[in-house]
């Protein structure tokens, strides 16, 4: 016979208890490992995770180093500037180009 002494507590099953330690140390385990599997997994097969290659992805960076150089950020390249001869250094916006 079975007797409740606390209410959300049930006969039908059984209750295990741990110690704090051990289940922190368990849990922390159990993270480990399933780290380290999910590691492995993402290293052996990046496409399946949508992932890129460490190629592809310098081939993206170079072609990004590649484009024209805009180093005031105005919308006009260095090259077009010169051309324009205006200051390079100047943050004068593409729009006043336009008008003109």
């Amino acid at each position: 016979m079975c007797k409740l002494l606390v209410q959300s507590w049930s006969c039908d099953f059984e209750t295990r208890f741990y110690l704090q330690g051990a289940y922190d140390s368990a849990v922390s385990a159990s993270n480990l490992q399933g780290r380290q599997t999910g590691r492995l997994e993402v290293g052996a097969n990046p496409a399946s995770f949508n992932l890129t290659t460490l190629e592809a992805y310098n081939t993206v960076v170079a072609e990004r180093d590649a484009r024209f150089l805009d180093t005031d950020e105005d919308g006009l390249t260095d090259v077009k500037e010169a051309e324009l001869e205006s200051d390079n250094n100047d943050t004068i916006r593409l729009l006043n180009y336009i008008k003109k």
